[in-house]
């Protein structure tokens, strides 16, 4: 064969070809054309929270018969606090010791004659009066509204001792504190103690005297404070 393979010789001066132009940018999207954000407020954003908090916690009264509005006062401070800020609070604690406030473990147990006897001597001995506008009783810790100078205020009781919980609200007539026993509302709660809570007061200023409201897992019972009727 006389034809022979031979290297490609490229037309021109021998020189490499430019390189390819560069793609063109692409377009930046800006859905909001010149929109501009607020700037994130923590402090505002707490407070919205706690408002919705709050409306959930009304909402869970209202489910137990509108009874219980002094312990709205003691979530609406405690959601009122900002981390922000720093608050210096004093509270005051009376102490009284009586035996059979305990249910035999060592806990607290509020659901007792023993117990809700000696919640009442504590009151006598802080505010001068067994009076009281509505009681909160759980098993391990109680709310009491109590009449004051300058209106409702609250007092915590633990099984030993009274505290300050601040100012509360209440549109309830008084009652006699004594005449609460913890026994018959351990009664009304059944075998699940731990989850029952019991409202005391007088739903109406017309009432003569003062009703329970029970809520527990098998229900809710409305009562007067022997746990008889209706």
């Amino acid at each position: 064969m006389s034809d022979q393979w031979r290297p490609y010789d490229a037309p021109g001066d021998g020189s490499p070809p430019p390189p390819p132009p560069p793609p063109p940018p692409l377009p930046t999207h800006r859905p909001y054309g010149s929109a501009t954000y607020p700037t994130y407020d923590a402090g505002a954003e707490r407070r919205r929270l706690r408002g919705r908090i709050g409306m959930l916690v009304v909402g869970v009264l209202v489910v137990l018969g509108g009874a219980g509005i002094g312990i709205t006062a003691l979530v609406v401070n405690a959601l009122d606090d900002d981390s922000s800020s720093s608050t210096t609070t004093t509270t005051t604690r009376t102490e009284v010791h009586v035996d059979g406030t305990g249910n035999g473990s060592g806990d607290v147990d509020l659901f007792s004659t023993a117990a809700t006897h000696a919640m009442t001597e504590a009151l006598v001995k802080e505010t001068g009066s067994p009076q009281v506008l509505e009681v909160i009783l759980l098993q391990v810790q109680a709310v009491l509204t109590v009449p004051g100078e300058d209106g409702p205020r609250t007092l915590l009781w633990d099984g030993a001792a009274l505290t300050e919980g601040g100012p509360g609200f209440s549109a309830r007539k008084p009652f006699d504190v004594g005449d609460l026993d913890g026994a018959v509302v351990a009664r009304l709660c059944g075998e699940q103690p731990a989850g029952c809570t019991a409202i005391a007061g007088r739903p109406l200023p017309s009432d003569n005297g003062a009703w329970l409201t029970v809520a527990s897992p098998s229900g809710v019972r409305f009562t007067d404070l022997q746990g008889d009727k209706p």
